[in-house]
């Protein structure tokens, strides 16, 4: 009989914690909410600089957020535009020719 009880609990432990990750995958601005945070629907923008090098990738970063405030800010407002408020921010920059380019997305966020 322990050993049934023992088996229960470890399936009814495994469906909670597949229900946990479900939730986390499919709603990532819920899981947000929870921790406080007042966010909205990923913002996505990107630019580019001259130079292929660290200096150009840096300029391009640097271009690209600027790119996503703007976007952030002309749909939620400006209380939305802290790129280190936001959540799972992401950047991705690639050499093309002599310029580097660069996307960035990420879920405004505003703090309570």
């Amino acid at each position: 009989m322990g050993g049934a009880s023992t088996v229960e609990g470890s399936v009814r432990a495994l469906i909670s914690a597949v229900a946990i990750i479900g939730a986390v995958v499919v709603s990532p601005s819920i899981a947000s909410a929870q921790q406080g945070d007042d966010c909205r629907e990923v913002v996505k923008a990107s630019a580019s600089a001259p130079g292929t090098g660290p200096v150009g990738k840096l300029r391009a970063r640097e271009r690209a957020i600027s790119a996503w405030r703007q976007r952030a800010a002309a749909r939620y407002g400006g209380r939305f535009t802290t790129w280190l408020k936001a959540h799972q921010r992401s950047v991705d920059c690639n050499p093309a020719g002599d310029r580097t380019h660069c996307t960035v997305e990420a879920f405004p966020c505003r703090k309570w």
